[in-house]
């Protein structure tokens, strides 16, 4: 039986994030849901992680390593020196202890960012829900959501290497994750 608590969460985010981020979280939430009902992916599962997925984006980059050191997450170079990306980690951490997200939940959230090489349909809408939200209106966006419309595959690829390049355009290290999962995106529409 599923058990997460809207008005808990919401509570939750309006006291903790800005209120452009919690926006942000809703139009996400929004985005999840459309998405999910399109590729027959859990509702539950998508609208909570989409709700959920910033919980941690407004804590200070030093809290997110405190946090990390305190409950053994691991951390990498790249997110030690760009510890915002952290966000996700932390969040998921937050949405299972905190809230009692189901797995599902929870590995949406960890990989919102960095995206994985093993991402599941629900990862892949939270991933592009994040970018494509109705809320953000920067250039490229609309092109995005069309191939999202279409092929969700296909959308994810585009939303991976959207984000990869806007990385690399502000002189940001590109984490190998992202890296494999581009490989491995690439390589499912191959198939």
């Amino acid at each position: 039986m599923e058990n997460l608590n809207e008005e808990e969460i919401i509570a939750y985010l309006k006291g903790r994030l800005k209120e452009g981020r919690f926006l942000h979280s809703l139009n996400v939430m929004k985005m999840a849901i459309k998405l999910a009902e399109m590729y027959h992916v859990d509702i539950y599962n998508a609208k909570f992680a989409g709700l959920l997925h910033d919980c941690a984006k407004n804590m200070q980059n030093e809290e997110l390593i405190a946090y990390c050191d305190e409950h053994q997450i691991p951390i990498d170079d790249i997110k030690r020196s760009s510890p915002g990306i952290l966000h996700a980690d932390v969040g998921a951490d937050i949405a299972k202890n905190v809230f009692g997200a189901n797995p599902e939940i929870e590995e949406a959230i960890r990989y919102h960012t960095l995206a994985n090489r093993e991402m599941t349909d629900l990862d892949k809408i939270i991933y592009i829900a994040d970018l494509i939200e109705e809320g953000r209106t920067l250039p490229g966006l609309e092109e995005i959501r069309e191939i999202v419309y279409r092929d969700l595959n296909e959308g994810y690829l585009a939303a991976l290497k959207y984000c990869i390049e806007n990385v690399a355009e502000r002189g940001k290290a590109i984490h190998q994750q992202s890296l494999d999962a581009l490989e491995t995106a690439a390589n499912i529409l191959k198939e």
